[in-house]
């Protein structure tokens, strides 16, 4: 079970035992509600609402938590504009891999209280900041990375024979 729930109830506030058993005692012919608490929790059912108590409830009193999840988000982007296609990892590289959209969007969710590292890899891109620590989630947040397009160098020599040519224009057109 789950220990040191807060419970709200008739009496104010008071806490599950270390098995995450709860008792209240509530006056004959009570109304309101008991909500359970706990930070980093969801509850199903949220609250449970009583109307004119005559008799005691032992069985069904039952609540059942989920960890919140939390939206990680961001975008990847260049001086050229969005990146599409690149990979966000969650746990470094052998972590899951989250691919960006044609927006440089990416998006993944974490559980309350959960930490890790994003890192961003694209063939062809470098990335000043390529990984960003992930401190304990308690709420969504949203991390950005910028990068920049890899400049590739093409050397070589104009030769005629064995004699350099100087004075050559050359120019780079894009396409094929």
């Amino acid at each position: 079970g789950m220990r040191r729930v807060k419970m709200v109830g008739p009496q104010g506030t008071f806490e599950s035992d270390p098995a995450g058993d709860y008792k209240v005692r509530v006056p004959y012919g009570w109304s309101g509600t008991i909500t359970p608490q706990l930070a980093g929790y969801q509850f199903d059912p949220p609250f449970k609402k009583y109307d004119n108590v005559t008799e005691n409830f032992y069985s069904n009193e039952n609540y059942y938590p989920e960890k919140k999840m939390y939206t990680i988000s961001g975008l990847v982007t260049s001086m050229e504009g969005p990146v599409e296609g690149a990979n966000i990892r969650l746990g470094g590289l052998g972590g899951l891999t989250y691919p960006t959209d044609s927006q440089g969007r990416y998006s993944l969710e974490m559980a309350h209280g959960e930490s890790g590292k994003l890192t961003v890899d694209k063939p062809g891109y470098e990335f000043a900041a390529y990984s960003i620590d992930i401190p304990p989630v308690t709420e969504s947040r949203q991390f950005d990375f910028t990068g920049k397009v890899r400049k590739m160098k093409i050397r070589g020599r104009l030769m005629d024979g064995d004699q350099p040519v100087s004075e050559v224009r050359l120019t780079a057109s894009n396409g094929g």
